[in-house]
């Protein structure tokens, strides 16, 4: 029970979001099915969005500018559908009554074609969230292509409500990752942190911080920490991530899940409607009618009602957009092309075209041009690929980065993120104004798979562009090669799967796509080089499938005479492989049919499929992949029914027989199958294999057990196969006795013949042709065709027993199918009641035990009660005590101060100390460099001395070779008398560094001494320091130590009787929920 919710009626915005808890919670219940927890919880959301903050107009629910929302985790679309209704879109309250209903627009989870409002397809969870990212690129992408001179046309916001579930989703992280890059200012998200999934506690799986992990992606986040009431901080955290415009917002807010039933806070509450009476307490509990369903106040009513506002807001828009017309029409008239999906006149005009002349290439390098020649004529065109460019080849050569800085460019990096790119895709598609495409390798599609579905689903126009389509991309083996890409995505509803042949058909597959504005789109090109075929045009791709190629005696011609004696149907890169292998069917005429697109053949009329691939002609498929499907079309499929190979190309084809040798070998096979034989009709089959003569209707419709059913139907194959087994022995026996009397009749005419004696051979042989041929013609064609009639009779017979027989049967089939289903429901529900009715007894079995046990624990706990108050008398004193402690700590506080500073003075006088020394070793300092600079000088001497005597040996050289004595005598004087000058130049210079040395000495000295009576003065005042601390940390622990006592005491007793007297409630509050309880069994006279 959900007891701090009161009785008191709600007045003002808490009755409003009160409505909306019940009225969403009705929902599930009218329907038996759905999700009350979560609408439950997220209604003060939906409240502040829907009724205070966005702005959208309900009778316009594609009003451009419009504020989109999205409830990511579709799983609680009651929610949505209570404010749509609410606000004065159409859906009416009658359409909630039927809830989860056939033809309903209230399905079971959002479905964007369904209910006006809705603005995606949600309910795979993490969907939502992704596409509202591309919601907000188209929003952003959009403003900064049209919004001119101050008149911002485009300019809203996109608002998210989301779960726990979402947010575990792989997608929801890549979506994020990438809004956080971009800088979408304009995303705000609210996330219901509820901490349930339908398991448990999300602490058995997701214990994440989700606020840091958003953080790191480049979001604003805020939390709420009341979101069951408090929906002011949950309006102030709107408006303030409104606010924030560089990044994208998360508002994480907590609620409880189911909050006010008797399930609140438990997984039991997320999936299933609430039982009547707990339905009608908890209404009871908001102020609400408890035995009224679907009740809305008056009050509530005129709250929300949005038809005035909206369309105010919207004129408002309007007279905008006329001023913006008024001063930028092409703009305008460029606007409202694009928001309405139109696409311009003749806008296919410039696509290229191609000849078997031009030299072939891949497709996905027909697709490169093809694509900037679509984007080039359509502006809206806007996609990208996921990391894949280079090898896609889809860069848009006219347009630059969609980035957080360049939000007009119009090519998007994705990065490796392949789901979050669909997802973002589909959001791009349902804003309106932009036309999304998306590409990666054929084989990754598998990775969006979940989006690409959900494209489908909600009939959103996004191309695809899937390249390296085959094994045919070599080297990279299975890993990357698609084999059963192409049946999967063709057996998806609302999808056309494009596989071109060659440049004509890229360029037509890329303008069907186009026009085809609400069929998803997949392109698979291939890798290698393909030839322009000589018959190949891009009109034929509309019809999904045309005759490409006609071969006589192997070689091409332009029509056939008459019929053909093979059919050779084949997709992209196999047709002209097609082509190869039927020039070499020299014997037989060839058709070759070019499918570029199987859907779109799918949808042709039977008239036009049996001109293309004909009646009672040996046809068969050629595909590099699975041949799954290809059985509707013809009747031997050439394939790959297993995952490819790491290899070249070239070996490729060889191993696997894709050449031209091998399919004609195949092909020979199928036409002497038939051997001039009609082959069956591919379009007139039956509905059903199984054929069931009326006597055996009679014992299927009684057996009731499956495995008995499955016998009877072996059974009865195998009387059919038996009976036509025997009809055809009979007339093989019979053809045998025939023969017999034919012979016999041969023997008699040549005995006749003997007889007559005729003696001329030739009427010998004249007379036994003829009365051969009488024998034969009456024994044997007579008889045949006697046996013939009979049997074509009995055969017509059964054919047209066993069709009237099979129409019954399908009846037959049909209301047992429903019966059985029926009894299975009933039987499920049967026993659902049993075991609910178990579980009922077992739960008052367990509540009268557990009322035993309450009454014995409650007279303990009200012991326990006396016993605490008698503690607390005793604790009195101990509180006195304790406020005594506290004085005395305060005291110790003011001694510690006092002590402080007497520190402080002797820290002051040990700093001038170490200040004076720090100046004598200054002073030290500077003696030393003069000294340093005396010794430079004495070396500056010194080497001038040994220049001035490299000088004189120089003169000393050159007057060598001269006869002048006296000149040598003076020059000898003068050398010894610079060599005595030079000695005592040098004696002088030791001297200076002998002195310079001992100065040294003397210094090191007098620093070493000052040093260490500093050192020691440090100490000593660092001891003296340290004594201090020490005496004052003492003191300070001793009374912290007494002081943490005396607390630890009283926090224990206050506990102690704090949790007595909870107890003491809990028992309380128990014993009468169980007298509750047993006062109203006393009535239930079953339990007896």
């Amino acid at each position: 029970m959900a007891d701090h919710v009161d009785k008191k009626p709600r007045i003002g915005e808490e009755l409003c979001i009160n409505t909306i808890r019940m009225l969403s919670a009705d929902q599930p219940s009218a329907g038996k099915s759905g999700h009350p927890g979560a609408p439950m919880g997220c209604a003060p959301m939906a409240h502040v969005l829907f009724g205070k903050t966005m702005k959208f107009n309900p009778k316009n629910p594609k009003w451009s500018n419009r504020d989109r929302f999205v409830l990511s985790n579709g799983h609680a679309c009651a929610l949505q559908y209570s404010m749509l209704h609410l606000t004065g879109y159409d859906l009416p309250l009658d359409e909630l009554k039927t809830f989860r209903q056939w033809g309903s627009k209230a399905p079971g989870h959002p479905e964007n074609f369904a209910t006006p409002g809705v603005e995606v397809s949600t309910g795979p969870l993490g969907q939502g969230i992704s596409n509202a990212v591309g919601l907000a690129i188209a929003e952003k992408h959009l403003a900064a292509e049209f919004n001119k001179d101050g008149l911002n046309i485009v300019d809203h916001y996109t608002y998210v409500i989301c779960g726990d579930g979402c947010l575990q989703e792989g997608v929801s992280s890549e979506s994020s990752s990438l809004a956080g890059h971009l800088g979408l200012g304009k995303l705000i998200v609210l996330y219901d942190d509820n901490k349930i999934t339908i398991d448990g506690s999300t602490d058995i799986s997701f214990t994440e911080d989700v606020q840091k992990r958003y953080e790191a992606y480049g979001w604003d986040v805020q939390i709420v920490e009341d979101g069951n009431f408090d929906h002011a901080a949950i309006q102030k955290a709107v408006d303030a991530a409104k606010a924030v415009t560089d990044k994208p917002s998360l508002i994480k807010i907590h609620t409880t899940i189911g909050l006010g039933s008797k399930l609140e806070n438990t997984h039991s509450v997320h999936g299933a409607p609430l039982k009547p009476d707990d339905l009608a307490a908890t209404k009871e509990k908001f102020g609400l009618k408890g035995t009224e369903s679907f009740y809305i106040p008056e009050q509530v009513k005129k709250f929300y009602d949005k038809t005035v506002s909206g369309a105010e807001l919207e004129n408002q828009w309007n007279d905008l957009f006329a001023k913006y017309t008024a001063d930028h029409p092409k703009e305008a008239a460029e606007y409202t092309r694009r928001m309405e999906g139109k696409l311009p006149a003749d806008w296919s005009k410039n696509m290229p075209k191609y000849t078997p002349a031009d030299a072939g290439k891949a497709t996905r390098q027909y697709s490169e041009i093809a694509l900037n020649a679509v984007a080039t004529a359509l502006p809206e065109i806007v996609g990208g690929s996921a990391d894949l460019t280079p090898s896609n080849l889809t860069h848009l050569s006219m347009s630059g980065d969609f980035q957080k800085d360049t939000p007009i460019g119009r090519y998007i990096r994705f990065g490796v993120r392949e789901h979050g790119m669909a997802s973002i895709s589909n959001g791009l598609f349902a804003h309106g104004g932009v036309r999304p495409f998306c590409a990666t390798f054929y084989n990754f599609i598998g990775y969006a798979m979940g989006a690409v579905r959900v494209s489908a689903l909600s009939r959103f126009g996004v191309i695809y562009i899937a390249t390296h389509d085959s094994i045919f991309l070599g080297e990279d083996g299975p890993t990357h090669q698609p084999i059963e890409m192409n049946a999967a995505l063709r057996a998806m509803p609302n999808m056309y799967v494009y596989r071109p042949a060659d440049g004509n058909e890229t360029v037509g597959s890329y303008i069907a796509a186009i026009e085809n504005q609400h069929k998803t789109s997949v392109l698979a090109l291939t890798r290698q080089g393909l030839p322009n075929l000589a018959h190949s045009t891009a009109e034929a791709v509309a019809k999904g499938a045309y005759i490409v190629a006609n071969l006589a005696n192997g070689a091409e011609v332009e029509e056939l005479e008459g019929e053909p004696d093979l059919v050779l149907i084949a997709s992209g890169s196999e047709v002209s492989l097609s082509i190869e292998a039927a020039k070499l069917l020299t014997s037989y005429k060839v058709r070759v049919v070019s499918v570029p697109c199987r859907d779109l053949f799918d949808e042709q009329s039977l008239e036009y499929k049996k001109e293309v691939i004909g009646e009672g002609i040996p046809t068969m498929s050629v595909e590099a992949a699975a041949t799954f499907g290809w059985s509707d079309y013809s009747h031997t499929q050439f394939g790959l029914d297993r995952f490819g190979a790491s290899a070249t190309i070239a070996q490729l084809k060889e191993h696997f027989g894709f050449n031209p040798n091998t399919v004609a070998d195949e092909a020979r096979k199928l036409v002497k199958f038939y051997d001039g034989r009609s082959a069956p009709s591919i379009f007139d089959r039956p509905a059903s294999h199984l054929k069931i003569r009326p006597k055996a209707r009679k014992k299927f419709k009684k057996s009731s057990d499956p495995t008995s059913r499955r016998e009877l139907k072996r059974s009865i194959e195998k009387k059919f196969r038996l009976r036509y087994t025997s009809l055809q022995l009979a007339y093989e026996q019979r053809l045998e006795v025939l023969a017999a009397r034919v012979q016999d009749a041969v023997n008699q005419v040549h005995e006749d013949a003997s007889i007559h004696c005729l003696q001329d051979n030739a009427l010998t042989s004249e007379y036994a042709s003829a009365r051969l041929g009488e024998v034969v013609h009456e024994c044997f064609y007579g008889e045949r065709e006697r046996y013939i009639k009979a049997m074509s009779d009995q055969i017509a017979w059964q054919a047209s027993d066993l069709r009237e027989s099979q129409q019954k049967l399908r009846v037959v089939q049909k209301k047992e199918t429903d019966a059985l289903r029926q009894w299975k429901l009933a039987q499920r529900d049967v026993q659902a009641l049993h075991h609910q009715l178990d579980v009922r007894v077992q739960e008052i079995q367990d509540q009268k035990k557990r009322e035993v046990e309450y009454k014995v624990r409650l007279r303990a706990v009200i012991e326990e009660r006396e016993a605490a108050r008698r503690e607390i008398k005793v604790l009195k004193p101990n509180v006195q005590a304790l406020e005594v402690l506290q004085q005395e700590q305060i005291a110790l506080k003011l001694r510690i101060q006092s002590d402080g500073e007497k520190g402080q003075v002797a820290h002051d006088e040990l700093s001038q100390r170490v200040k004076r020394l720090q100046e004598t070793t200054s002073k030290l300092e500077l003696e030393k460099q003069a000294s340093q600079q005396e010794a430079i000088h004495l070396k500056h001497l010194l080497s001038l001395s040994e220049s001035k005597n490299r000088e004189v040996m120089q003169a000393l050289q050159q007057l060598q070779g001269e006869d002048y004595p006296s000149k040598l005598a003076r020059l000898d004087a003068e050398l010894a008398h610079q060599q005595q000058m030079a000695a005592l130049a040098e004696k002088d210079h030791e001297d200076l560094k002998k002195r310079y040395e001992e100065f040294g000495v003397q210094v090191e000295q007098y620093m070493s001494e000052q040093t260490q009576e500093r050192a020691a003065l440090i100490t000593k005042g660092g001891e003296q320091v340290k004594q201090l601390q020490d005496q004052l940390e003492a003191v300070g622990r001793q009374a912290q130590d007494a002081l943490k006592a005396k607390q630890t005491e009283a926090t224990r007793v206050m506990d102690q009787l704090k949790f007595r007297q909870e107890a003491f409630a809990k028992a309380e509050k128990k014993i009468a929920a169980l007298e509750e309880l047993t006062n109203g069994l006393k009535d239930m006279p079953w339990l007896e």
